[in-house]
């Protein structure tokens, strides 16, 4: 198969399939990219859902306690003295792990304001004095039960000083971790107290003085301080019982300071926060402070494994392979039939070649055909016709017999040279133009030559109105139709007599072939033989026409007609074959 123009330039070939290919790739590459910023901008918001969630729930757990500390201020509040059993029963409540889980102890302190200068109703001072609260009430998570609470921990400047803030204030404050009392798997506890303050509550009552009304107004004052109701509670435990063991999306780092460090890590889970771990990687983290009453912690929120099983950012990833291999797959088909495009022209190309190369030895087989049965064989068929008659003279006309016998080696030799020609492609069509008397001498002597060997009468004609030349192709196609025209008068025809009338004029040659013997059927001869397409097939090369005008039972006339100059000349290739022995 002929590659070359293919080979030349490839790319042209295959260039829609160079477009498919870069096109996928640029398409799958950005659709990858778009779904990898979506799929962040999905997990970054559902990451700060969970952290807002958590520091959520931790703040509402811390406002719980907050709450259960100023319930148990405005239980002190509400009442000048506190039996026992009160308070147990305050205490049950306090100490129910549903209602209240991580919260390890509670407690009355009472304000001891001989220690200061100021007016029982406002308290400015900054610093509480030394032995400011002494505890009236006190629980503590078993084992140590109603009386466990410490009753100096208020003495530690900084439990004190958060106490004080809060009657200060007049609101719930949140001290430093300490030590507690209570418990937890067998050893002391470390946690924070919140501090709810106690005041002292008066109420007034006045009537309106619009009777319509009918209502009287009840204003409740705060009176002089009293004293801080307190709630330890636990971070670990509280942290437990809000998150448990079970793993979660996101972990979280709790710090009791806005400066982190491992000694103010509220749920240490190893030696080392991974906050300060350089070395820690996840796909989202985010630290900030939050406010926790009166103090500032500090949280730092990190994705976990569970998170990363979860999550969507590795599929974006999945549409690039994916997206590639779809584009390589119809790469791959568009190519194939890119190439089988070219192959099919190719083979057409070839088949077209062959084709035509076949049908050139279609033509030049029935171009040999045609000129051994007009040329070769029509001689054949008079050397048989001269040794017939030979025979017939021998016995009674030897000189005749000798003279005939020459005539048919001069035949036969003429034969030979005209095989050789053939053989040879070397015949009298490359020959220059010849006159119009040449071809009606050549005609003359073919008529002369058939009379000696039959007896039948031929009357030849001729006449040109103009000078007219006929090129060595038109004088073989002229002389091998009249040769045709009269072989098969003697042998099919049986004709007595023949006529043969070349005329020319400027522009057209005419030949005329009339014999008076029985004649044909052209309907029923057509294709029998190859002698009237020899003729037809000649006279459409020489550019004319062929009548055949002939029925049974009145003889034959063959009119060949054709321009004097020829119209086009293509009787033979350029190819010769030459043969590798003498003929």
């Amino acid at each position: 198969m002929n590659w070359q123009s293919f080979s030349r330039n490839p790319i042209q070939h295959y260039a829609p399939a160079w477009a498919v290919l870069l096109l996928g790739v640029v398409i799958t590459i950005a659709v990858s990219t778009r779904l990898r910023q979506q799929s962040r901008e999905a997990e970054q918001a559902r990451f700060e859902r969970a952290v807002h969630q958590t520091v959520g729930a931790i703040q509402g757990r811390l406002h719980q306690y907050q709450m259960a500390a100023s319930a148990t201020a405005d239980f002190f509040s509400a009442r000048e003295t506190i039996s026992q059993p009160e308070w147990r029963f305050r205490v049950q409540m306090l100490g129910n792990d549903q209602n209240y889980p991580g919260l390890l102890e509670a407690g009355y302190a009472e304000l001891d304001l001989t220690a200061t200068n100021e007016p029982a109703a406002t308290v400015t001072t900054t610093i509480a004095p030394a032995s400011s609260f002494r505890i009236r009430h006190a629980w503590a998570r078993p084992p140590s039960a109603m009386s466990g609470v410490d009753p100096e921990f208020l003495a530690a400047p900084a439990q004190a000083a958060a106490a004080w803030e809060s009657i200060r204030s007049s609101s719930a404050t949140m001290s430093d971790q300490r030590e507690l009392s209570a418990e937890v798997n067998g050893e002391p506890a470390m946690g924070f107290s919140i501090f709810a303050p106690v005041f002292s509550v008066t109420t007034s009552a006045s009537a309106s003085d619009k009777s319509a009304s009918g209502e009287n107004e009840v204003t409740d004052h705060r009176g002089r301080p009293h004293g801080v109701s307190f709630c330890a509670v636990a971070p670990g435990l509280l942290l437990e019982s809000l998150f448990g063991e079970t793993p979660r999306e996101i972990g979280f780092e709790l710090f009791s300071q806005p400066n982190p460090n491992a000694t103010h890590w509220l749920n240490p889970s190893a030696k080392t926060p991974r906050l300060l771990n350089q070395d820690f990687r996840a796909y989202f983290q985010t630290n900030f402070p939050i406010q926790i009453l009166n103090q500032t912690w500090f949280i730092h929120c990190y994705t976990t494994p569970l998170f990363e099983q979860e999550s969507s950012l590795s599929r974006p990833w999945l549409v690039l392979p994916l997206g590639l291999s779809l584009t390589l797959a119809l790469t791959g088909l568009l190519a194939i039939q890119i190439h089988a495009r070219i192959r099919q022209h190719a083979v057409a190309v070839e088949l077209r070649s062959a084709c035509d190369e076949l049908q050139q030895v279609q033509s030049e087989r029935e171009r040999m055909s045609r000129d051994l049965h007009d040329g070769a064989i029509q001689s054949l068929f008079l050397l048989q016709l001269m040794m017939g008659r030979c025979k017939r003279l021998l016995p009674t006309d030897a000189a005749g017999s000798r003279e005939l016998l020459g005539q048919i080696r001069s035949g036969t030799d003429g034969l030979i040279a005209e095989l050789r020609r053939f053989l040879l492609q070397d015949d009298v069509m490359t020959a220059e133009p010849v006159k119009f008397e040449q071809a009606h001498t050549t005609l003359r002597q073919l008529v002369q030559r058939l009379m000696r060997t039959e007896s039948i009468e031929i009357k030849m004609t001729g006449h040109t109105s103009a000078p007219a030349l006929l090129t060595s192709a038109q004088l073989n196609h002229l002389k091998q139709v009249a040769q045709e025209a009269m072989s098969n008068s003697l042998r099919h025809a049986q004709a007595k007599t023949l006529s043969l009338d070349l005329t020319a004029s400027a522009s057209v040659i005419r030949l005329s072939i009339v014999d008076n013997g029985q004649g044909f059927n052209p309907q029923e001869h057509s294709g029998s033989g190859n002698g009237l397409a020899n003729m037809q097939a000649r006279a459409t090369h020489l550019g004319g026409t062929l009548k055949v005008d002939t029925s049974p039972g009145r003889g034959t006339a063959i009119t060949l007609t054709f321009p004097a100059t020829p119209i086009s000349e293509t009787l033979h290739e350029k190819t010769k074959i030459h043969p590798t022995a003498d003929c």
